[in-house]
């Protein structure tokens, strides 16, 4: 018994290196491997280049959740003053089970927005007066979701919603014109350009639907994550170029090639948000023009 005791009172001192026999530090630089320990540093080469701005624009209408389809408003006027002209409720706020994530669009004198509870409200723009309001809950659900959005696109009004459902209503009066499943919940509004709605669920899959009757046309899919943001950013479509943004901290930028057929679209730029952004160009298909824009170099 003395004799083990002996033994690891000796371990014991060997493991707290009373013995002075100190390991040294290997030599070099040490580079966190954990993408929280990094920052973006600018870069010092941009800090001649010119900034030319072109003369601003007054813009009637914000259609969509990035503005415009391809999320560039370009360089817009405002008053110099801003003032406060009504105010209202357009319903349910952030609550235990509730959360506010999508944002107002504004379209030929109307404003269109989505509450904590997947209602859909329309207001005049010029006087908030309620013009009418519809409730997008299915009848079956008997608990609450959260998330979606709403985008204006030739005289329909699209939306996506928590419920992992998108549908497409009358402007005028809230009526449904049809509803599509998804397979997973929208958190963020979905973008519509040329024909095609597209929306990124929380699977990290971005569905592409007909605007006129609702129909798949093609989806792509990134790395399914387990925990992500609450919201999430809507498409951006610019011409023939879709790019979608992922919890995963992917970014794709995709070519729908024929997109009046059900294709699926053609990866154009595949990056992992985990390096700084440089200049770059996307790589193109053969007889379409060039699209700058930003890559993460490794």
């Amino acid at each position: 018994m003395r004799l083990l005791a002996a033994l690891l009172v000796l371990v014991l001192l060997a493991g707290c290196d009373w013995f002075g026999d100190k390991k040294q530090p290997l030599p070099g630089e040490r580079i966190s491997v954990l993408s929280l320990d990094r920052r973006l540093e600018p870069d010092p080469a941009l800090a001649s280049l010119p900034i030319t701005l072109p003369r601003p624009i007054v813009n009637p209408d914000w259609p969509e959740p990035g503005g415009y389809p391809n999320h560039a408003m370009q360089h817009l006027s405002l008053p110099d003053n801003l003032t406060q002209a009504w105010k209202t409720s357009i319903g349910e706020g952030a609550s235990r089970y509730t959360r506010v994530l999508s944002q107002p669009v504004v379209a030929k004198g109307r404003i269109y927005a989505m509450d904590g509870a997947v209602k859909i409200t329309v207001l005049e723009a010029a006087t908030g007066n309620r013009l009418w309001q519809v409730d997008l809950k299915p009848g079956d659900e008997r608990g609450n979701s959260m998330g979606g959005g709403v985008a204006f696109w030739n005289d329909r009004l699209y939306v996506s919603t928590g419920y992992a459902q998108v549908l497409a209503l009358d402007p005028a009066d809230g009526r449904i014109i049809w509803r599509k499943a998804v397979g997973a919940p929208v958190r963020s509004g979905p973008t519509v350009s040329d024909g095609r709605v597209f929306a990124v669920t929380v699977d990290n899959e971005l569905v592409v639907l007909a605007a006129d009757d609702g129909r798949r046309l093609w989806n792509q899919n990134a790395i399914p994550e387990t925990a992500s943001l609450l919201g999430n950013a809507s498409p951006a479509v610019d011409g023939e170029v879709v790019v979608a943004a992922y919890s995963s901290g992917e970014l794709y930028a995709l070519h729908g090639r024929k997109w009046p057929a059900p294709v699926v679209g053609q990866l154009l730029q595949h990056s992992r948000c985990h390096c700084r952004l440089e200049p770059c160009r996307y790589p193109r298909p053969a007889g379409t023009r060039p699209r700058p824009g930003l890559c993460r170099q490794s």
